[in-house]
């Protein structure tokens, strides 16, 4: 029996799964057997949040709890703020790192805990540098960022002009789809470690209105997109001057998935934030 055969003997036999074959590849997703915006999940990821407040945490983040009362009822001040959608594995290491470059910018940083969810689908294997293991991932992704950003905008601390949403790898993938509606109130996206290019439809292309401003970047060469179908950058869904999709073609980056582990794609982001606070 030919592979496609196998392929086709397969999906007919799963219950709850539906299959998409291509190339000889088959790749299947299943059903949410839970709600996405089950509010009390979306509280979770809320409530675990690591934060990072210039002048205040540092590289050690802290939570919304424990911020002191003053603070949290804005009497130390208004920030900026940045909301982080981390990747398919969570926090690691480089979330604190991300988070450095932000606040030595004046900005706060939330990141929802994705994680802090009872029920969470595994969406990705990183020691194989294999994603794309539940498509349903993304409506979970999308819930948290819409909850994250309603709750945002309640705190008296956060100046509400400047609100931006930045995603790693999923998060990435979150924040280009997210719809104007959807990520209301948000001023600018960054995307890092992702190209804008998938073989299921609602994980392509790029969803910001036509006056936002949008720094993607990606390598040329990522391990996590290989199959030719995630192959791309986000260039051509780009719509205003003050967007720009960056490919890094030179080793080490060409490589890289976390790319803001290095110093050129971090100045890039220092740049495009600089030019968003600089607006009047």
């Amino acid at each position: 029996m030919s592979h496609r055969q196998i392929s086709h003997l397969i999906c007919s036999s799963m219950i709850g799964l539906f299959c998409i074959g291509y190339f000889g590849h088959v790749f299947a997703a299943t059903n949410l057997p839970f709600q996405s915006d089950d509010p009390k999940e979306l509280a979770r990821t809320w409530s675990g949040s690591r934060v990072y407040i210039p002048g205040i945490s540092g590289q050690i983040h802290t939570s919304l709890s424990s911020l002191s009362v003053n603070f949290r009822e804005g009497k130390e001040g208004q920030y900026p703020l940045i909301i982080y959608l981390h990747g398919c594995n969570g926090f690691w290491w480089g979330t604190a790192q991300r988070a450095r470059i932000f606040t030595q910018l004046g900005f706060a940083v939330i990141a929802p805990d994705s994680f802090a969810r009872h029920a969470k689908p595994v969406s990705c294997v990183p020691s194989k540098e294999k994603g794309g293991l539940h498509r349903g991932v993304l409506l979970l992704r999308q819930a948290e960022a819409i909850y994250s950003l309603s709750r945002a905008r309640l705190l008296p601390w956060v100046d509400k002009n400047i609100i931006i949403l930045f995603g790693f790898s999923e998060g990435g993938i979150t924040v280009a789809t997210l719809s104007p509606a959807q990520a209301s109130g948000v001023n600018a996206r960054i995307i890092e470690g992702w190209g804008c290019h998938a073989s299921w439809p609602e994980y392509v292309g790029m969803n910001a209105p036509s006056w936002q401003p949008v720094l993607a970047m990606v390598a040329n060469n990522d391990p996590w997109f290989s199959h030719a179908d995630l192959k791309g950058h986000c260039g051509k869904f780009l719509k205003n001057k003050e967007s720009r999709s960056v490919v890094y073609k030179e080793p080490p980056l060409s490589k890289s998935h976390g790319l803001l582990d290095y110093e050129v794609p971090r100045h890039e982001v220092i740049k495009f934030l600089s030019e968003i606070r600089s607006k009047p």
